[in-house]
């Protein structure tokens, strides 16, 4: 696989167009420590289309900001399965900050500032995936199961209170929210 480590992405953020930042099509790839900022679409795109496996990604310690499209956006398809995303944070997208519509992906300490208003900050449209400690920021909209999301995890956590819309309609997803502490 192909690893890509240290970087800083700056678009033109253009108000037309379909530039990322960075596109994996690939199996096995690894990105560490990127941020991705000001382009036409998303600042990391994760897709399988055009015949291509991009199994068994790694993204892990990557901000995307202010892009006109997602933070992190990973495409519909049967070839985008097995990935990982640590520590990812999504920081004024005009879309939302990690959309998500693969299978059997992970997401640990998912971050989410400043979108904007009517926006969910994370987007769950695929399946078998899990999120662990979603964290939604300075008034930033929550997580949305959509309409064929099935069988996915989520928790998340009391600081940075992010809600769970479930839209999905489906009872297979897991649903894990903090516990509060009762008082003596």
């Amino acid at each position: 696989g192909s690893s890509v480590e240290n970087l800083s992405l700056a678009g033109r953020h253009a108000s037309s167009g379909k530039s990322d930042g960075l596109t994996i099509q690939s199996g096995h790839v690894r990105v560490v420590h990127i941020q991705s900022g000001y382009f036409s679409r998303h600042g990391v795109a994760i897709s399988s289309t055009g015949g291509t496996n991009a199994n068994f990604w790694h993204v892990e310690d990557y901000v995307g900001y202010n892009n006109a499209g997602d933070g992190l956006h990973v495409t519909p398809g049967s070839d985008v399965n097995g990935g990982v995303c640590i520590s990812c944070q999504g920081i004024a997208n005009k879309g939302s900050s990690i959309y998500s519509a693969g299978i059997v992906n992970t997401y640990i300490s998912a971050g989410a500032e400043g979108g904007p208003t009517g926006i969910a900050a994370f987007v769950e449209a695929g399946s078998s995936n899990t999120w662990i400690t979603v964290i939604c920021d300075g008034g930033t909209g929550g997580l949305t199961l959509m309409p064929r999301a099935s069988w996915n995890h989520v928790s998340t956590t009391r600081f940075g209170e992010c809600p769970i819309t479930n839209n999905s309609g489906n009872e297979t997803n897991e649903l894990i929210y903090p516990r509060v502490a009762r008082q003596p």
